[in-house]
């Protein structure tokens, strides 16, 4: 018969109950110390430009000793150049986008190509994706379903020939002579999509970007490329779930 050791077994509680203490009070550390950093976060939110209120699941890219470094998600990150705040997708085209606003309570982010400028209607987009965008690591998906295509044609475009919108560029973007011999002349025009396909015969697309509108209607180009400058929508997975870019 094994006989009972008290004095092993009253060392081997003691030592359990001391490791639960250890492991109680680290844990109680460490909620303490995340309980502050997210009210320093919440209290002091970073800003770059016109976004004055950047905070979770958003982070700006800040030096590692200002205590607001380690706050947001570090897959939200948001970086400050001259004065205004940039999205970078670390995609292998180098694409980013001016942030113009952000809306938390319908997680909400408004973006801008920076090759857009309002008023200078010869501004072209410097990004183009196709509706098939995702997100890497699937943060975000694309609110708005049509697309700005400007497109160069070996044709002027007619009602009849393409039964899309379409609008003439020129003369902020006039019909160039093509390059090489016998080349010709290209028309230039921005037509509306839901489909990249969904591009008139003969042409090819120059460059293209995301819009909020649902149609142009009796609107000129300049109207349209203003339209452009404002924007276009992302949404957020609130559970952080996908992001991949499909570029043509």
């Amino acid at each position: 018969m094994r006989r009972f050791n008290s004095a092993t077994g009253g060392s081997t509680r003691f030592l359990i109950i001391n490791v639960a203490i250890v492991c109680s009070l680290h844990l109680d550390v460490r909620l303490a110390t995340a309980a502050k950093q997210n009210a320093d976060c919440q209290n002091n939110p970073s800003s770059c430009g016109n976004i004055r209120n950047i905070s979770y699941p958003f982070r700006l890219n800040l030096r590692d000793d200002d205590p607001r470094s380690n706050c947001g998600d570090p897959r939200f990150e948001l970086t400050c150049e001259s004065n205004r705040t940039i999205l970078y997708l670390n995609d292998d085209h180098g694409a980013h986008y001016y942030v113009n606003a952000i809306w938390y309570k319908n997680w909400t982010i408004r973006l801008v190509d920076p090759g857009l400028q309002d008023g200078n209607c010869s501004s072209m987009p410097l990004f183009y994706f196709t509706s098939r965008w995702r997100n890497a690591h699937g943060l975000y998906y694309l609110r708005s379903y049509k697309y700005v295509v400007f497109v160069r044609c070996k044709s002027p475009l007619t009602v009849k020939s393409y039964g899309g919108e379409y609008v003439d560029t020129s003369p902020s973007i006039n019909n160039v002579n093509g390059s090489g011999s016998g080349s010709g002349v290209s028309y230039s025009y921005a037509i509306l999509v839901k489909q990249v396909g969904e591009i008139p015969e003969g042409c090819i697309i120059h460059a293209m970007a995301p819009t909020l509108l649902e149609e142009f209607g009796n609107r000129s180009f300049p109207e349209i490329h203003h339209q452009l400058t404002l924007g276009f929508d992302l949404v957020w997975d609130s559970s952080f779930s996908g992001i991949y870019w499909e570029y043509l």
